[in-house]
């Protein structure tokens, strides 16, 4: 009995193409439904990424929090960490205070954003690092894990 090949050879193409069209999906680094780059973030706010932190943003009506995690995503005090940070409209920039508190920074706004604005983290160790969280007023619900880590 005489069997062909070619069957065999397109189910391994099939295969091969299907693996293929697979594997963005399977190497992602975080649990984000929206967009599998970025990484889960701890009290629901917006995180980005230097080369020796992870720092999150938590927003709120009058402050922004920000959390600093190691590259494992363990928290660390904000203590030794050097900063700055403002806020940036299309009519004006604003630099802001940032006030040590443990575990994150608080920089109160000076006044509240009535429109979209940019805030941005200079982080300044041994080189500058640059941060900008997109921000929206109308959006912004501070997290509940958040307000759970305020009464602390």
């Amino acid at each position: 009995m005489k069997v062909s090949y070619t069957f065999f050879r397109s189910q391994r193409v099939s295969l091969v193409l299907a693996v293929l069209i697979a594997w963005p999906a399977l190497a992602h680094k975080g649990a984000h439904p929206d967009d599998p780059d970025k990484l889960a973030s701890p009290l629901g706010g917006i995180i980005k990424e230097t080369e020796k932190y992870h720092v999150e943003a938590v927003p709120t009506a009058t402050a922004a929090r920000l959390y600093f995690y190691d590259t494992k995503m363990k928290p660390t005090d904000v203590e030794k960490i050097q900063a700055k940070a403002r806020i940036s409209t299309p009519r004006a920039t604003l630099n802001l205070v940032l006030e040590p508190k443990g575990m994150y920074f608080d920089a109160p706004y000076p006044r509240e954003p009535l429109m979209r604005y940019k805030l941005i983290v200079v982080i300044t160790d041994k080189k500058d690092e640059v941060l900008v969280y997109e921000i929206d007023p109308k959006t912004i619900k501070a997290p509940a894990k958040a307000k759970a880590l305020e009464k602390k």
